[in-house]
């Protein structure tokens, strides 16, 4: 345990106090340093952060790894909140239940091996401490949650998205954070180092009503913090990592890889910002359905993507209907609920693991499906199909700003589709993989491009009162 003596050097308690309460960068070097064996040295732009939080409703710290935002902001601000201030309710909020629970840990061995913070400890601490949450004597609590909706509820005057460019659904800020703060006029601060054009940090990084900043380790040829990242550091770092790699944990820049079949400044320009998705047909277009499955309750997806051909020949993007841990039947019962509010011209599965079942079964419901095999050959011939429809700028995808479902489901889309990069085979082939998490979203939706741009509708025969009818030449008859 640090003591006393050791953080006190000699001073009247009650003037070190004081200047502990006012000095933000003294409370951290002479109380929290060497506590847990790690020097705490505080640099001009981690005041330039505190004063952010303290000051500004509501804060973006967007920064080079390493630079100290979880350790400054989610631990070093609520220990010093709790220590000088009462009933005061902190959250930290991270991407995963054991992020959450290493901060809290952290938060609670600075109490228990600081004399000076000791204090903070209640009596009968096994009734108010736990994993996640924390509760000290002056009446304050520290409470580290993952992001799910089961933040609702909870209120507080400070709270920090911690690595919040690795948020699974930005959405759920809006939607559930945000709103937790409202009744204690609290502030947000969202700190990270980003991960894509689509994330957290770069949406709110637009957004009028957050004060942003961005750290990256050097500017120009001044550096952020050359006790630690020097010139020569920073040196080997360029030439250790991808100039990609090292733009992004590094700059706080997102390039474009050269190497990605989709770079998002090409995406980009299919985006319309006055577009939804839409939840029932128009009915007078063309609907195509693309189908990519699984069935583990853990890891990947099974996504849905529906498109429709517009009058003009464009390709939109319509809905996209992704799922985790569905059963075999659920997934089917989906799949009919699509066909039937949509009436697909066609449903394009890929057949390949449990597609071969999903294809059966519902080709026996008569729906209008066929199955999708990836060869190297259609697996290329998919993406660069699609690629050409990108660049010839025929593909339309809603991103309405103000509908946060439709944002939050594009920007999924985007940042799968943005992880797709040209690779060789064993064979020493070109194809295409992808280094992201997930891509059942992005697969999906090539495959609804493939059938809506290359089908042509078969009808035996119209009938009268239907879409086919008003829109004639928009139909293929053969004949046998």
């Amino acid at each position: 345990m640090k003591s006393l003596e050791e953080i006190l050097q000699g001073e009247d308690i009650a003037t070190f106090l004081t200047r502990c309460r006012t000095d933000f960068k003294f409370f951290c070097e002479r109380v929290l340093s060497g506590t847990l064996g790690e020097e705490i040295k505080i640099q001009p732009f981690h005041l330039e952060w505190f004063r952010m939080f303290w000051e500004n409703p509501r804060s973006v710290v967007i920064a080079a790894r390493g630079t100290g935002k979880t350790t400054v902001l989610s631990v070093a601000f609520p220990l010093w909140l709790s220590l000088f201030f009462k009933h005061k309710h902190f959250m930290v909020v991270s991407n995963a239940m054991h992020q959450s629970v290493d901060i809290i840990e952290k938060i609670r061995l600075y109490i228990e091996e600081n004399e000076l913070l000791h204090q903070l400890k209640p009596k009968a601490q096994s009734l108010s401490w736990s994993r996640t949450e924390l509760n000290t004597t002056t009446g304050c609590r520290i409470v580290a949650k993952p992001l799910n909706a089961n933040i609702r509820g909870i209120h507080n005057d400070y709270l920090v998205c911690d690595e919040a460019g690795l948020y699974d659904d930005p959405n759920l800020f809006f939607r559930a954070i945000v709103p937790t703060v409202t009744a204690r006029k609290g502030h947000i601060m969202v700190i990270g180092t980003p991960i894509s054009q689509t994330d957290l940090l770069a949406r709110l990084s637009e957004n009028p009503a957050y004060k942003v900043k961005v750290y990256p380790i050097i500017i120009g040829k001044k550096l952020l913090w050359p006790e630690k990242y020097s010139r020569e550091f920073i040196r080997k770092l360029r030439n250790e990592l991808a100039p990609d790699d090292f733009a992004r944990e590094y700059l706080c820049k997102i390039v474009d890889s050269e190497i990605s079949v989709f770079p998002f400044k090409l995406l980009v320009k299919s985006f319309d910002k006055n577009l939804s998705f839409e939840q029932e047909p128009d009915g007078k277009s063309f609907y195509f359905v693309g189908c990519d499955f699984a069935l583990a309750a853990k890891g990947d997806y099974s996504a849905f993507v529906v498109v429709k051909k517009r009058e003009d020949g464009k390709i939109q993007l319509v809905n996209i209907y992704r799922t985790r841990g569905q059963p075999f039947e659920a997934q089917l019962e989906t799949l009919k609920a699509i066909y039937n509010m949509y009436k697909p011209q066609k449903m394009l599965l890929d057949r390949s693991s449990f597609g071969e079942a999903f294809l059966s079964e519902l080709a026996r419901e008569g729906l209008p499906v066929t199955g999708f095999s990836f060869t190297q050959e259609n697996r290329n011939s998919l993406f660069n199909s699609a690629i050409r429809k990108f660049q010839e700028q025929s593909i339309v995808i809603p991103y309405a700003e103000r509908d946060m479902e439709t944002v939050g489901q594009v920007d999924n889309l985007i940042k799968e589709l943005t992880s797709f990069v040209v690779d060789k085979t064993r064979a020493g082939y070109a194809t295409y993989v992808s280094r992201g998490k997930h891509d059942d979203c992005a697969i999906a939706f090539l495959l609804a491009l493939k059938a809506a741009f290359e089908e042509r509708p078969f009808l035996p025969y119209i009938t009268s009162g239907t879409v086919a009818e008003k829109y004639p030449e928009r139909f293929t008859i053969e004949t046998h």
